[in-house]
Order: structure tokens, then sequence, then C-alpha cells
């Protein structure tokens, strides 16, 4: 096996090993990894790893989490490496969904993955194919929608891969019912949740 080939299975077993290796601002990204960026890697990483078919393991207890960082913190492209690492590794066909209140938000992840590939142009090139508001995996057919609380068809979503940024500027308690009770119906299978936003802002959504 060479060398590229040992290094790819070793991103296969460790999603963060991967991340570090990845071309963020010109340099590997390990480096520049913050001990709370990686803390957060490692809690949610057995869930993406059982998820996407590459654990043995039982299903693990963390498979949801609540993301909450201060501006320019790395929150968008935390979720985009995750996001793009799980389309490269993913052993079955696997829907997902990146929500928020509006396009333009929601975009957010997917232009830091956009941004990821700039710079590590391999993933593009041979694992992911990038769409106007979608990504999809070549080999698995997993692929990551990403869609407003207004998006035609929301309420049918059945994702195994589920993320909800600027939660709290969401002010459609109807449509993040829908898109949480979504989740829900695939927990049993090890879908993976992330509700994402600022620090700063107090949640939107009530629950009433």
């Amino acid at each position: 096996m060479d060398h590229k080939a040992v290094l790819f299975e070793l991103g296969r077993r460790d999603p963060l090993d991967w991340r570090k290796r990845l071309i963020v601002n010109g340099k590997p990204w390990g480096p520049q990894l913050s001990p709370v960026q990686v803390i957060d890697f490692k809690a949610l990483d057995p869930a993406w790893l059982y998820v996407t078919g590459n654990s043995k393991a039982e299903m693990p207890e963390i498979r949801r989490a609540f993301l909450q960082r201060s501006r320019g913190y790395s929150k968008s492209t935390d979720i985009a490496s995750t996001l793009l690492w799980s389309l490269v590794y993913s052993t079955k066909l696997l829907p997902g969904v990146v929500a928020a209140a509006t396009q333009e938000q929601a975009s957010l992840i997917l232009d830091a993955a956009k941004e990821l590939i700039s710079e590590n142009p391999w993933i593009a090139d041979n694992f992911v194919t990038v769409q106007k508001a979608k990504l999809i995996a070549k080999s698995s057919g997993t692929h990551i929608d990403f869609i407003a609380t207004n998006a035609k068809g929301a309420f049918g979503m059945r994702p195994k891969i589920a993320v909800f940024d600027e939660f709290t500027h969401c002010e459609d308690e109807k449509f993040f019912g829908a898109f949480y009770s979504s989740y829900g119906k695939e927990t049993d299978k090890g879908a993976v949740c992330v509700i994402a936003c600022n620090a700063g802002y107090g949640p939107i959504v009530t629950g009433k």
C-alpha cells in the first residue's frame, strides 16, 4: 500500500486525523486547531464513524450536539469538514440536510465546504460533486442538501445527517419541530444531529 493509500485509510479510521491534514489558510490544519475544536470533534466523531458504516462498535450514545461558538471561531468550517469527511468515507447512501432560517444562512456551511475544497482540490477531483445547494458523494451517493425553512418538501425529510445552523435566528417553530422530528425517525439507525449557533444569542424558538 503506497503512502497516499495509508493516509487515506488512517483518515477512514480517525476523522480528526483526516481533518488535521487538510490545508486551511495555506497550511495543514492540525497545528491551527484549538483545544476547544479538538474536544468538540472527538465528542461526536464516534457517531460519524458509526452512521457512515466505518465503525464496528455499538451505536454510540452521543449522536446529538449543540455547537455554540463566538463569531470567527470556525463553526461553519468545522461542520463543513465533518460533512466532507462523511461524503468521502461513507460506505452507504445517506440522506443529509443542512437547514437554516434563510437560504443565505444555510449556505454558510456550503461556502465553508467550497473553501475547503478549493484548498484541497483532490476532494472534488475524486470524491465530492458540488452543486448549487447540494454536495454529493461520487461513490456512495450520500448527499447533503442545503435548505431554508421555506423549502418545498422540507416536511418529508428523513435525514441520517441533520444540521440546523444559525438556530437562534429561526422564528419558524413549526419548521424546526418538523426538522427535529424527521431526524428523530432515524435515531434508531444511528442518525447524527448538530444544532449550531453563535454565542451571545438566546434561542428564538421557544417550543410553546
